[in-house]
C-alpha cells in the first residue's frame, strides 16, 4: 500500500467494523498519516532538490480472506513505502525475534537521495506495540470464500493433461475441498509418464482420453462431470490459486456467461494474429485479451456447441461461441502464470490449428 493514502482505501484495508484493534486514517484536514495515539510525520517534499526523508507504519495483519497474515507498508508518500519495504526485507529475521509471531505495528524512517535511492533507515523499536484482535476469528475474517449457496458441489474442475506428473498433483489439492467443487476430474490424454498415478493420488477422478488433442480432453471431461457448471483449467499450470476460482464465480455472479483468467502475458500469436482477426471478423469478442486462455469458467452446456474444437482450437472455439450465440464475457486479472515451457514444433502445431478454425469461420470463407 502507498501514500498517499486516503480515507477509502483505509477504511478497504481495516474496517473498523472487524475489531482488529487497529485505528490508522489519513488526516486530510492536516494532511498526515495517524495511527492509534501519535502522529507518525508530517509528509515531506514530494520533490526534493537533494534528499528526502519520509515516514510511515509497518503492521502485521491477520489476511482478510485466508486466515493468513499481510503486512501493510504505509509511507507518507510512495517513495516512502518502497523504502519501508526495503527495510522490512533487511530486518526481517529481527523484526520477528522481537515480535514472536503476533500482530504487530511499528513506525519507521527512511532518507533517500535525489535520485529517489535509499540511502538511509530506522525502525523506531520504541513505538514497536502487539496488536491484538478484540473478536473472534470469524468476525475478523472477511467471507470472500463462501460461494452463494447454488454453487455449494455445483462446480467441476475439469484438468485436461498429457505428461503433466510433476504439476497436477497441486492442482488438484488447490481446488479439490474447495465449497463449491463437486469433484476434480483430472483427463490423461494419453500420457506416457505417472500423471494418472500422481492425480490419482492427489484425490482426482482420473479419466482416460487416448485421442490426443486438448479439445478431446475437455470434451471428455465435461462427458464426465455432472455440475451444471465447470472451470476448466491446464495441467501444466505450477502456481494455481483458489482465488481463481472464487473470483471466477464472481464475475458469473455478475451477469457473465464465459469467464477467463486473464495473465500478465500475451502470446505473440495472440497480439500479431489472433486479435487482429477478431477485431476484423468477430468484433464482439475483439476486446479480449486472453481470447486462448486455458483458465475458464462456464455451463456444461456449452458442450453440444464445442464438439467441433478437439485439438489446441478448443480456446478459440469457446471464444468464438460467445461471438455466435451473443453470449457475455468477462477477464479477471491473475498476475503471473507459470507453466511449462512447449517445444517450438509444438507451438507451430498449435498456432496452425488455432488460425484455421479462425480462418475457417470468419464471414468470408462461405463466400
Amino acid at each position: 500500500m502507498g501514500g498517499p493514502v486516503n480515507n477509502t482505501i483505509a477504511e478497504r484495508v481495516l474496517n473498523p467494523e472487524r475489531n482488529l484493534g487497529l485505528e490508522f486514517y489519513f488526516d486530510t484536514d492536516r494532511n498526515r498519516v495517524l495511527s492509534n495515539d501519535y502522529v507518525v510525520h508530517d509528509p515531506p517534499d514530494p520533490n526534493p532538490k537533494e534528499r528526502m526523508e519520509d515516514y510511515g507504519i509497518v503492521s502485521l495483519l491477520p489476511h482478510p480472506y485466508d486466515g493468513d497474515v499481510v503486512f501493510l507498508v504505509a509511507g507518507c508518500w510512495g517513495q516512502g513505502t518502497l523504502g519501508g519495504v526495503e527495510l522490512v526485507v533487511r530486518n526481517i529475521d529481527e523484526i520477528w525475534r522481537k515480535t514472536s509471531g503476533e500482530f504487530f505495528q511499528f513506525t519507521y524512517r527512511v532518507v533517500f537521495d535525489e535520485k529517489g535511492q535509499l540511502m538511509d533507515g530506522d525502525i523506531y523499536w520504541d513505538h514497536l506495540q502487539s496488536i491484538e484482535p478484540r473478536s473472534p476469528k470469524d468476525d475478523w475474517v472477511l467471507d470472500h470464500r463462501r460461494p452463494p449457496e447454488r454453487y455449494e458441489n455445483e462446480v467441476t474442475v475439469v484438468v485436461p493433461c498429457r505428461n503433466e506428473a510433476e504439476t497436477v498433483p497441486k492442482i488438484v489439492t488447490t481446488f479439490r475441498g474447495l465449497a463449491p467443487v463437486e469433484e476434480v476430474i483430472v483427463v490423461d490424454n494419453d500420457s506416457n509418464d505417472s500423471t494418472a498415478t500422481a492425480a490419482g493420488q492427489a484425490g482426482a477422478h482420473v479419466i482416460k482420453e487416448t485421442r490426443v488433442g486438448k479439445g478431446h480432453a475437455v470434451l471428455a471431461g465435461l462427458d464426465a462431470a455432472d455440475t451444471d457448471f465447470v472451470f476448466s483449467i491446464d495441467g501444466d499450470i505450477e502456481n494455481p490459486s483458489a482465488d481463481w476460482l472464487y473470483e471466477a464465480i464472481d464475475r458469473h455472479d455478475q451477469g457473465n456467461d464465459i469467464v477467463r483468467a486473464d495473465p500478465d502475458y500475451y502470446p505473440p500469436l495472440v497480439v500479431q494474429c489472433v486479435k487482429p482477426l477478431l477485431r476484423r471478423f468477430f468484433p464482439s469478442v475483439a476486446g479480449a485479451d486472453q481470447p486462448l486462455g486455458g483458465i475458464v469458467f462456464f455451463r456444461r452446456s456449452y458442450r453440444r456447441s464445442l464438439t467441433e474444437y478437439t485439438g489446441w482450437e478448443f480456446d478459440i472455439g469457446l471464444t468464438l461461441l460467445v461471438s455466435k450465440r451473443n453470449l457475455s464475457y468477462a477477464e479477471f486479472d491473475i498476475g503471473s502464470l507459470i507453466h511449462g515451457e512447449r517445444a517450438e514444433h509444438r507451438i507451430v502445431e498449435m498456432s496452425e490449428e488455432i488460425l484455421e478454425t479462425l480462418i475457417d469461420e470468419t464471414p468470408l470463407a462461405d463466400d
